[in-house]
């Protein structure tokens, strides 16, 4: 992340809704803090005020009390003095409170229907923020754990369990 990039930023929805981030914020977000540089206010083509809007306050929630990243065996700060959490990684339980999320972040994603947790997982993949992008993929993965057979066939119009 650039240590020398704008205080604030301005994102704009396609809709003329306009968001001001702080750094903390933004630098979440390796396209934004790549934006950030250029000037100006940054628009979101892909998004409508409400996508902007909720991607925002997940991104002031993490700023102020962060996802463990696993992959990088980052310690959660937040843990009682001595005790490590970290993200499984495969998930052990479809309940992503008991898999070492921040509690804030289990109740943002739970706010979705299985729909919105694909596009909003588009979206953290263009505005390439890590924690957002583990967060939705953990809950769609622990949707998909917690599936009987028939319902995954079903989501995922398959007609046999293997195919050659």
């Amino acid at each position: 992340m650039a240590s020398d990039g704008p205080a604030t930023l301005k994102v704009k929805s396609n809709d003329g809704h306009s968001v001001e981030l702080s750094k903390d914020e933004y630098s979440q977000s390796k396209y934004l803090t790549e934006q950030s540089s250029i000037g100006g206010e940054v628009e979101m083509f892909s998004m409508e005020k409400a996508a902007l809007e909720k991607v925002v306050e997940f991104l002031k929630e993490n700023a102020a009390n962060p996802i463990p990243i696993s992959e990088i065996e980052q310690n959660d700060p937040f843990a009682p003095e001595g005790e490590i959490k970290k993200i499984p990684k495969p998930l052990n339980t479809p309940n992503l409170a008991e898999a070492n999320f921040p509690e804030w972040s289990v109740k943002w994603v739970d706010s979705f229907s299985q729909e919105e947790l694909f596009e909003y997982a588009k979206f953290a993949d263009e505005l390439d923020v890590h924690g957002l992008t583990l967060l939705l993929c953990a809950k769609i993965a622990s949707i998909i754990k917690a599936m009987p057979l028939e319902a995954y066939h079903a989501t995922f119009k398959l007609d046999v369990d293997y195919t050659p």
